[in-house]
């Protein structure tokens, strides 16, 4: 098995052990929330800087979707932040 199929194998494995947890201390779901601020998130996130070293930066409470898209980190730093918003959402709405 490579190490990218080991990696995501990882990645897959984390993401249902932590979605069998509910997010819990928000007033209100927000895309951010569910992406960035909830439980699930920030243990995927911590899975993730573990993993690959990779780290979301600071951001806007704002315009933190559009700031991704700028170059406030590499581009590889925003390809696997973006790839795992994408995994979390996803795994959110199955």
């Amino acid at each position: 098995m490579s190490s990218y199929q080991q990696g995501r194998c990882c990645v897959d494995d984390t993401l249902n052990q932590l979605l069998t947890v509910k997010c819990v201390g928000a007033t209100e779901e927000s895309v951010k929330h569910v992406l960035m601020e909830c439980i699930v998130a920030k243990e995927f996130w911590h899975q993730v800087l573990m993993m690959t070293g990779v780290k979301i930066p600071i951001l806007h409470p704002v315009t933190w979707a559009t700031d991704l898209l700028a170059d406030i980190c590499s581009r590889h730093d925003r390809a696997i932040i973006i790839c795992g918003m994408w995994a979390l959402w996803m795994m959110r709405n199955k």
